[in-house]
């Protein structure tokens, strides 16, 4: 009799495995980045056997994952495998724009993924913190990367590594997904964007600065319509005329948790790095810039040559200043007088002051400042009134005219200027009232004191 042979199809079932393979396997997969489906190439991917000791293996190949993030080994089958992911270098797309992405998450106005909060854990202390933020920051401005707590780790992958027990049959679809550390935007792969919008202004002030001293300058955020709560900056400037380090330049941002770094990428230049929680203010000072000037000029370039606002999603207009030195009055002895380009006056860099306001080279409108000298620990300031008579002012300790005393107001007492040059005649001074707790009186010129001070109503 014949025996018919036939195959019985049932709807819905799952079809059986195929049949163990007694030759070699063949073992493949992908890495894509995190967030995307982009391909990482040039990961390693380690097939290993385990040993009879735990965590110890055996290296049975490694392979570099391709263009398209594709890896694939061809193996002997019946045996136990393990698969795992690494990957060193390749960093890019770390920016300021990631700090502030922490810095919100801390703050809870940002939701972060799984992803995202792997990549925030730059330190590998398990928990994100300021402190990751802060190493963020600085990876952002290039250079050496910031120590991690696992040595030589950059990059992270999903899962740690894939079990294979007992391979009997070809394994395809053995995935990983990587993600480069600090890379909490997730840009690593598509890289910056194409900025839209108004632009953004970055303004930088300009400041007078006398010669061997110091004085700050400021940068702001002005127009545009984008909330902007990151910023890579390049700063440039001449540094035969002027000294500016890192550690010079500091956070103004008040009211809000933000972060700022700074560092020297060459002769005259300096990345700086801005990070906030919350959207950066306009019209206001972001951070000061303190600048030495080691030598003269009438007004030396400074200016932003590079402005990346919310890694580049913002469209960003560059600002320029110049920096002056003063124009000197008086610069013997121990303090350096000097003038602005807009009048105001300075002792050693320091900016004299009028009752809060920075005094101008004239001042309470008849007397004009021709020398500052520290003498006892006092500061002096010397003036001439318009008729050509000279007086010296005791000055506050922040070079204040507010609350002058005059010195030396008895008789036709000669002061000498700084132990050298021409003398400075203070008045005669008569009693006008003497009742009371305060002694009126009257110079030959007619200006009134009251007690050491002069009484003085004048606009200016």
């Amino acid at each position: 009799a014949r025996v018919a042979e036939f195959t019985l199809a049932v709807t819905g079932e799952t079809p059986p495995p195929p049949p163990p393979t007694d030759g070699p396997v063949t073992v493949s997969g992908r890495v894509t980045y995190a967030g995307s489906n982009a391909a990482i190439p040039g990961a390693t991917i380690r097939l290993t056997t385990p040993g009879g000791e735990p965590d110890t293996s055996t290296l049975v190949g490694s392979s570099i994952t391709n263009t398209t993030g594709g890896f694939s080994f061809t193996t002997d089958s019946g045996l136990d495998y393990r698969l795992a992911a690494t990957k060193s270098g390749d960093i890019r797309g770390i920016t300021a724009h990631d700090a502030a992405l922490v810095l919100s998450h801390l703050a809870e106005t940002a939701d972060l993924t799984e992803w995202q909060l792997r990549g925030a854990d730059y330190d590998g202390s398990g928990a994100v913190t300021v402190f990751d933020a802060g190493l963020i920051l600085r990876e952002s401005l290039g250079g050496t990367v910031a120590t991690m707590a696992d040595a030589g780790r950059s990059w992270v992958f999903g899962p740690r590594s894939l079990s294979l027990p007992g391979l009997e049959t070809n394994a395809t679809g053995q995935d990983f997904t990587g993600l480069l550390i600090g890379d909490v935007s997730t840009n690593w792969a598509s890289g910056q964007p194409t900025p839209t919008g108004t632009p953004v202004q970055v303004r930088l002030s300009s400041p007078d600065i006398a010669r061997g001293y110091s004085n700050t300058f400021t940068m702001s955020l002005a127009g545009g319509d984008a909330s902007v709560i990151s910023a890579n900056l390049t700063i440039q400037f001449d540094p035969a005329v002027l000294t500016i380090r890192p550690e010079d330049i500091q956070s103004q941002v008040v009211g809000q948790r933000a972060l700022v770094a700074a560092r020297s990428i060459g002769p005259g230049q300096l990345a700086v790095a801005i990070a906030s929680a919350a959207a950066l203010p306009r019209e206001v000072p972001l951070i000061s810039v303190t600048a030495k000037a080691e030598g003269n000029t009438s007004g030396s370039p400074i200016a932003v040559t590079a402005a990346s606002l919310n890694e580049g999603s913002v469209a960003a207009t560059l600002g320029s200043a110049s920096v002056a030195t003063l124009t000197p009055i008086d610069e013997i002895g121990s303090v350096r007088l000097g003038k602005g380009r807009d009048g105001t006056v300075y002792a050693n860099g320091r900016p004299l002051k009028l009752r809060g306001a920075q005094a101008r080279e004239r001042v309470f409108g008849a007397f004009s400042i021709v020398e500052a000298e520290t003498e006892a620990g006092k500061n002096m300031a010397h003036v001439r009134r318009d008729d050509g008579r000279t007086y010296r002012w005791e000055l506050s300790d922040n070079w204040e005219f507010d609350g002058i005393e005059t010195i030396g107001n008895v008789g036709n007492t000669k002061l000498p200027r700084a132990d050298r040059g021409e003398a400075f005649e203070l008045p005669v001074r008569t009693p006008v009232e003497t009742a009371g707790a305060v002694e009126l009186s009257r110079d030959a010129e007619g200006f009134l004191y009251a007690g050491s001070k002069p009484v003085i109503a004048a606009s200016g």
